[in-house]
């Protein structure tokens, strides 16, 4: 059985060491480390613990993945540092947390060349520049060697402003997208974009590179995380509608009872499909989403062009106690290629029922009938929540989509943001119906003006163009995808080989 894998061994700052009463030049010596955990003694040749210093640095150790790393990382370690050993000296002190000035004589730590993952990977410049990424505990390195055209690039952990997944040539996504503060020619600190993509692990070494980001810059680590957050609608409220929480005294002494406001449990899916306020009772619009079958069903029926709806009734689920429900019907699509429709399989659950405080119900989609449609399924949560809006009682609607793959397939770049943009489209028919029934029917809904019946964006769901790109595509004739050739290096450089194999085949 294999054993555990101890910390890692981890390094006090200069000012760390001061504050004990040690010097710089005190840092104890250690080996630099074969992987994540163990350290590679040269006496031996064997692999023994790190040391067991405690710090909030050996927390990351678990989640750097070694399907993230080189199998042959010896050899990798060897060849960073061989390379990097003199371009990384150089970098200002400033990038380990010390004074430059303060600590002239500071010794970098020992495991600052330590490699934690390393990939094969692209600069994505004006043309693609292959070469290799690494990480250790400090700096996000890359190297690239073509015809003995060396491109160096070593990025400092500490001047890193934001870490987000990207894509290659517009829709492959097996990219990282970088922020760098650097010093140009004039002293001026600016901001820097630095693209690396070909990564065959991507969301491996992505969850490494935050991981380590945290512990070196947790300021601007945390900055950008509470910028994501707001980004994808998960700001906590302004406090506009403070004044709802209390009672209003009406011009006749009588006091109207406090707004009520509640969270869900906070569990949430990637993607941010929905984020409202509607004027209406949390129960009014639970019961109208979800046990009024004649709305749902004008919803599948005439607003989403659905046949062949069956929607069985609310049972409990077996060990577990929820409430569940089965939804089949068959979808039609307008693709130039491929299927024209495709029956859809969902389950809705009802996880968390409190009238008092939230709603919660996780529902699962699958279409096997569309190419890969065995391999993936559609997960939403949708979370109603007591809120106010307008100085009266509403209730917020957060609702969140992914697409969870159990099989690889060649269609997931593809198939996983049109299916997306295709969630973020649907709950906004949704709310749009829901709005025009409310007014169709006023007398089922209590202590509701129905003439005024607003709905209020809490955060407007963000909008990617590459989704449209990848829809465009799928529709495209061989015409509209040759246009795009010139506009893409990858797709230029296939087509001049393919035309020479072809040229040469034909002679």
């Amino acid at each position: 059985m294999e054993e555990p894998v101890p910390p890692a061994a981890t390094v006090s700052s200069p000012a760390e060491l001061a504050l004990e009463g040690k010097a710089p030049n005190d840092i104890e010596t250690r080996s630099r480390g074969l992987s994540v955990g163990t350290t590679y003694s040269t006496a031996n040749n064997s692999l023994s613990p790190s040391s067991t210093n405690q710090s909030s640095s050996s927390s990351f150790v678990s989640t750097v993945s070694t399907k993230a790393s080189d199998s042959n990382l010896n050899q990798r370690q060897n060849e960073f540092e061989k390379n990097f050993t003199k371009k990384i000296e150089e970098e200002p002190i400033t990038a380990f947390g010390a004074d430059s000035v303060e600590y002239e004589n500071f010794v970098l730590p020992d495991d600052h060349m330590t490699i934690l993952a390393t990939q094969a990977a692209d600069l994505q410049a004006a043309i693609l520049v292959h070469g290799r990424i690494c990480l250790t505990r400090y700096h996000v390195c890359f190297r690239s060697n073509i015809i003995g055209i060396i491109t160096m690039k070593v990025h400092a952990l500490s001047n890193i402003t934001s870490v987000k997944k990207g894509t290659t040539a517009k829709w492959i996504q097996n990219a990282i997208y970088l922020k760098v503060l650097e010093v140009d020619e004039d002293g001026q600190e600016v901001e820097r974009d630095y693209n690396y993509g070909s990564l065959r692990f991507r969301d491996m070494l992505y969850d490494s590179v935050m991981e380590c980001w945290k512990i070196r810059a947790p300021q601007r680590y945390e900055e950008f995380m509470k910028k994501e957050a707001i980004e994808n609608g998960e700001e906590l409220d302004d406090g506009d509608d403070e004044e709802d929480d209390v009672g209003v005294t009406s011009a006749d002494g009588t006091t109207a009872p406090a707004i009520k406001k509640t969270s869900g449990s906070g569990e949430h899916y990637q993607e941010l499909a929905l984020n409202v306020k509607v004027p209406l009772e949390l129960d009014q619009v639970y019961n109208l989403l979800y046990h009024n079958r004649d709305f749902t069903t004008d919803f599948y029926t005439n607003e989403k062009k659905l046949t062949e709806l069956k929607i069985s009734q609310w049972e409990d689920e077996p060990g577990t106690g929820n409430k569940r429900r089965t939804l089949n019907y068959v979808m039609h699509m307008n693709n130039t290629i491929g299927p024209k429709s495709s029956n859809c399989n969902g389950i809705e659950n009802i996880v968390i029922a409190d009238p008092e405080k939230a709603y919660e119900i996780v529902s699962e989609t699958q279409t096997p009938d569309i190419p890969s449609g065995k391999s993936f399924k559609i997960r939403t949560r949708t979370c109603l929540t007591h809120d106010s809006l307008h100085h009266k009682q509403a209730t917020k609607i957060h609702c969140t989509t992914q697409v969870d793959w159990s099989a690889s397939s060649m269609l997931k770049s593809t198939i996983t943001p049109a299916v997306i943009k295709g969630q973020k489209e649907h709950h906004r028919q949704l709310l749009e119906f829901m709005t025009n029934w409310v007014k169709q029917h006023p007398d089922d809904f209590k202590g509701v003006d129905s003439s005024q019946v607003e709905v209020k964006h809490e955060t407007e769901v963000e909008h990617r163009p590459e989704m449209d790109t990848v829809n465009e595509k799928v529709g495209k004739t061989i015409m509209g995808h040759a246009r795009e050739i010139p506009e893409n290096p990858v797709m230029l450089v296939i087509t001049v080989m393919f035309a020479v194999l072809l040229f040469l085949y034909i002679k």
